[in-house]
């Protein structure tokens, strides 16, 4: 089996990609696969730095933490993406950074629910 072939085995048993396939729309299953295909080519064949949010971060450290992503992780990317309205001019290099810190999702979910319990109330009496 070559070195491909096992890492995208590694990375699909590891976000649950037969989970994907059951739940997903096959438009959304194509966005997955787009995923882990730049994900198999970071981890398998990348030996230089990365550049996310302009910091080179060395290969292995990307490659540690590609390699522990789930699939609320993925989910979580796809979510974001979907609510992206700006223009991505280089899909790949958004979707390594994004993959990278999407460790950050419980941040990001507790700070959605802090906006939608707390956020709508008005701050006109604090003095």
């Amino acid at each position: 089996m070559s070195v491909y072939k096992k890492y995208e085995q590694i990375i699909k048993d590891n976000i649950g990609y037969d989970d994907f396939v059951i739940s997903k729309k096959p438009y959304e299953l194509q966005e997955i696969d787009e995923i882990v295909e730049i994900m198999v080519q970071t981890v398998a064949f990348n030996t230089a730095p990365v550049s996310i949010n302009g910091s080179l971060i060395p290969a292995d450290v990307v490659k540690s933490r590609f390699l522990k992503v789930t699939y609320g992780e993925i989910d979580y990317v796809l979510e974001c993406l979907s609510r992206t309205t700006t223009k991505i001019y280089n899909i790949r290099k958004y979707l390594i950074a994004a993959i990278y810190n999407a460790r950050t999702q419980n941040l990001y979910y507790g700070a959605e629910v802090r906006h939608d319990m707390y956020g709508n109330f008005s701050h006109e009496n604090e003095d």
